[in-house]
């Protein structure tokens, strides 16, 4: 019961936020959801009709007071306190409403919620607005005063006609309410901006529920949810974390008899912890398809993105023009810079949560599982995340989004070097397998573990099929997959960079010597041809597979290019040599390459078109 403590004490110390608009997803008083309101119909303090209009739809989402009932209900008859459909707060909905229902089973929909109404009106909680409100339907004339007000219009046979207002049918409108009261200037009409109307509600919504027992999480006696919220991911989301509403199997009998001897948890520490789980997903939630991660401080601190870009971790940090850039010194240098400016900010005894939540089958329907949980010490976290991004980061090939440099790729793009094809000219990867990865790589960014082996030899495999791709998407492809080598060395405790190593390693050589084979060619291509194969990318796979031999091969298709090449022909040839010579004899086989044949391949590359390289061949 962890995550329901800690999301409870979120919400505690998140209370300035609640119904604040400067959150896309607002955090919920407790008893209240939200709705999308297509009418608001203003009365005066003593219950007079003013006016009503249709509410634009940037402006439809409005703030209700829910019962634990009407918060879940489906087809049964479940009034919301204040503001609902028309069919539980028009009186005279059976008069202008073409039905199938009979018109005893229309005015129980209306009968209800006014039972409800007048109860909270006749509560010690009651607000002039509640009283205002109540004074006014009890007059069972709403429809009638929207077609005066000309906001609904009626067929040839006097029922509400077919058309609609935000897309939704007239007999279907969500009404909302505001109370004006025009001699006092900081008086908020409407209700669902009013913070008394919702202290007024959360009160007298106590003395609703009557079910008392101990609570699992602060160990005392207290009112316990029976219906626990959904829609946790988004709007439209059925699934719920705690359930028990499945009586006829055996979700809890043969142990249990009732469902609350299984578990018992207090309304208001539900209802906090899901308003505020609910609320960090739809603020800074991490999307994984159906999948949802949350990253977040217990006291309400700023915390970097893990799984987005390195670059929306530091962020517009100054550059130091001493340190090359192509060496990685200059990023690891900005990203220690960022992280000890998050980390200023917490206290020893502060709290971090990670959470990640989803559907068996990946649905909006059914039970939502925890599928990852865990807390830290802002210490260690900050320490865990500043060593993935300084030992998982390679300069990879920008985008639109991202230009050329040292990043560290984010668990999409991992994704994408291990398992993507590439389709209209862009690499993409099944979203069931995306997730799973992401889900993998999720423990390496937040608690330090190894990274999968079986990921880095997949990433190998992928990139070692070099015609399957185009060759920006090849050498993305490639930086990416450096990256994911380069955090595989350092968990062995080997330490790899990004400029050229004179080690002796075969596979590192073989690596070096398709660099060179490749860009001897490739700058014999005039402009037109930037997208034509070099001899290097079409024997690639089989170049891994048997070097040696392959290797010969591509030695005689390159004899046309190093006579193109004319003056440069020395340095090639000296480059070639150089290689050959760090080749212990009993190396130069067709044993199969192994990873870091892409780190000398990488590293050639990059040295042959850096500026140095190219003033020496000059």
């Amino acid at each position: 019961m962890s995550w329901l403590t800690t999301l409870s004490e979120t919400y505690d110390n998140c209370k300035n936020a609640v119904a604040s608009s400067k959150y896309e997803v607002k955090l919920m008083p407790v008893a209240h959801l939200t709705a999308e309101a297509h009418i608001t119909i203003s009365v005066d303090v003593k219950g007079n009709f003013l006016r009503a209009e249709p509410v634009e739809k940037d402006d439809a989402t409005t703030i209700i007071p829910v019962t634990e009932d009407s918060a879940t209900r489906g087809s049964g008859i479940a009034p919301h306190p204040l503001c609902d459909k028309l069919i539980y707060i028009a009186g005279d909905y059976s008069t202008y409403v073409k039905s199938d229902k009979k018109s005893d089973k229309l005015s129980e929909y209306h009968s209800e919620y006014m039972k409800l109404l007048k109860k909270w009106n006749d509560s010690e909680f009651a607000t002039e607005k509640v009283r205002a409100i109540n004074s006014y339907l009890s007059k069972g004339r709403v429809i009638e005063d929207l077609i005066n007000a000309r906001v609904f219009t009626l067929d040839d046979t006097g029922f509400l006609g077919g058309s609609k207002i935000s897309g939704t049918k007239q007999s279907d409108c969500f009404i909302r309410f505001s109370v004006i009261k025009p001699e006092e200037s900081y008086y908020t009409p409407e209700t669902w901006k009013d913070k008394e109307l919702f202290e007024s509600f959360i009160a007298f919504n106590n003395t609703l529920n009557v079910n008392r027992n101990i609570c699992y999480v602060t160990g005392h006696e207290d009112v316990i949810s029976v219906k626990h919220p959904a829609k946790i991911r988004n709007t439209g989301d059925k699934a719920k974390i705690i359930s028990s509403n499945n009586t006829k199997s055996f979700v809890y009998h043969g142990r249990f008899v009732e469902a609350e001897e299984a578990a018992s948890v207090g309304y208001e520490v539900s209802q906090k912890a899901h308003n505020a789980l609910r609320w960090l997903i739809g603020n800074q939630g991490y999307k994984n398809g159906s999948n949802t991660i949350v990253t977040w401080s217990v006291q309400g601190k700023e915390l970097p993105e893990i799984l987005d870009d390195s670059e929306n971790i530091f962020g517009d940090l100054p550059e130091d023009e001493n340190v090359p850039v192509s060496t990685g010194e200059q990023f690891a240098k900005k990203i220690n810079q960022a992280i000890a400016g998050y980390n200023k900010n917490f206290d020893f005894n502060d709290k971090i949560a990670i959470m990640s939540v989803d559907t068996a089958d990946g649905s909006l329907n059914g039970r939502l599982s925890i599928k990852y949980y865990t807390e830290f010490i802002p210490s260690i976290y900050f320490k865990n995340i500043e060593n993935w991004y300084n030992k998982c980061s390679w300069e990879i090939i920008g985008d639109k989004k991202r230009k050329t440099g040292v990043v560290t790729p984010n668990p999409k793009e991992i994704a994408m070097a291990v398992y993507g094809t590439e389709r209209n000219k862009g690499v993409d990867v099944d979203s069931k397998i995306q997730k799973a990865c992401i889900e993998r790589i999720l423990p390496c960014i937040t608690e330090g573990r190894k990274f999968p082996v079986d990921l880095v030899r997949g990433a190998v495999e992928n990139v070692s099929r070099a015609m399957a791709f185009n060759n920006y998407n090849h050498y993305k492809l490639i930086g990416i997959t450096c990256a994911i080598i380069k955090a595989h060395y350092k968990d062995k405790g080997k330490v790899v960079t990004m400029e050229l190593d004179n080690c002796n390693d075969r596979s590192y050589l073989f690596g070096r010597l398709l660099a060179v084979a490749d860009v001897l060619e490739q700058r014999t291509f005039d402009t037109s041809e930037k997208e034509r194969e070099t001899n290097a990318k079409r024997y690639w796979s089989v170049f891994v597979k048997k070097p040696a031999k392959t290797w010969a091969l591509i030695t005689d298709k390159l004899l046309p290019y190093m006579n193109k090449n004319g003056k440069y022909m020395s340095y090639y040839n000296r480059l070639f040599e150089e290689i050959h010579d760090k080749f212990n004899i009993e190396d130069y086989n067709d044993k199969e390459l192994d990873a870091k044949y892409l780190l000398g391949y990488w590293c050639q590359r990059k040295a042959m078109n850096s500026k140095n390289e190219n003033k020496k061949e000059d």
